[in-house]
């Protein structure tokens, strides 16, 4: 019996190890494409624009995954800027993210650069739904757009409500 305790734990030490290490190494993919969108305000459509992503999306085994890099809506002209830094965090428990900004090294809050907080985004990056601070939603798609409105509002001094954040539904 005794000459099975050692081989035992052994494995159950490599095991923890390796499940430790992979926790911690991420899968990344670089991410550099423009994705047609369109304005909408009051749920009219109002000017067509196009985001520019280039960067790098982390993708952990057992954390949510997140992008860095640039996020360049060209409708928003305080996010089309060069050394603008932007980070999308996916949540882990639901399908709401939330965009941050990094600007020569100071971080910047979302609402200053004209953008609500929490935005709608599929696991390509190619269909998604945020908020402009004046109440216009940036969308790929009239269902994105409708989806975003029907869960999330804005009152345009940085408050934002998200309702039944449990029924949003993963954006294809």
């Amino acid at each position: 019996m005794k000459k099975y305790i050692k081989p035992i734990v052994c494995t159950i030490i490599v095991v923890v190890v390796a499940v430790w290490i992979v926790d911690k190494v991420p899968f990344t993919q670089k991410i550099d494409q423009t994705v047609d969108a369109v304005v909408y305000k009051d749920g009219v459509i109002i000017e067509e624009t196009s985001v520019y992503m280039k960067g790098e999306k982390t993708r952990y085994l057992f954390r949510p995954n997140s992008f860095v890099g640039e996020f360049r809506i060209f409708y928003a002209e305080k996010t089309d800027l060069e050394d603008l830094q932007t980070k999308i965090s996916w949540h882990k428990d639901d399908n709401l993210q939330s965009i941050s900004h990094f600007y020569k090294g100071n971080i910047s809050t979302s609402d200053e650069r004209g953008i609500a907080y929490y935005l709608l985004i599929n696991e390509d990056m190619k269909e998604f739904a945020l908020m402009t601070t004046e109440q216009e939603v940036i969308a790929t798609s009239k269902e994105a757009c409708q989806l975003y409105i029907d869960h999330i509002s804005y009152d345009g001094s940085g408050h934002m409500t998200v309702r039944s954040v449990e029924e949003i539904p993963e954006l294809r």
